[in-house]
């Protein structure tokens, strides 16, 4: 199953899945899922391909970052649904 992928606004983070007994990843986070030891995390390709359960693609989601300080978030009735949370839901 494909990975669904969406649009965030903000600059990207690095991956979560490092430190501890891993070693510091501070590769860009491209893909937020599931991890084999059970949280979910902000993770890298890498860290995607070796780090997640088999099926996990079904629930996880694959993030473009869009770094735009510019971009404002107004509070009113267009304030909620996915646009809400910086989703791009542009055709």
């Amino acid at each position: 199953m494909e990975v669904k992928k969406i649009t965030l606004y903000g600059d990207t983070p690095t991956c979560q899945l490092g430190g501890g007994v891993l070693p510091e990843c501070d590769n860009p986070a491209e893909y937020d899922m599931p991890t084999v030891y059970g949280p979910w995390a902000y993770l890298c390709e890498e860290h995607y391909q070796s780090h997640t359960p088999s099926g996990a693609g079904a629930i996880g989601t694959h993030i473009t970052w869009v770094g735009d300080a510019t971009r404002t978030r107004e509070v009113g009735p267009e304030s909620f649904g996915p646009h809400a949370f910086g989703v791009d839901v542009r055709p």
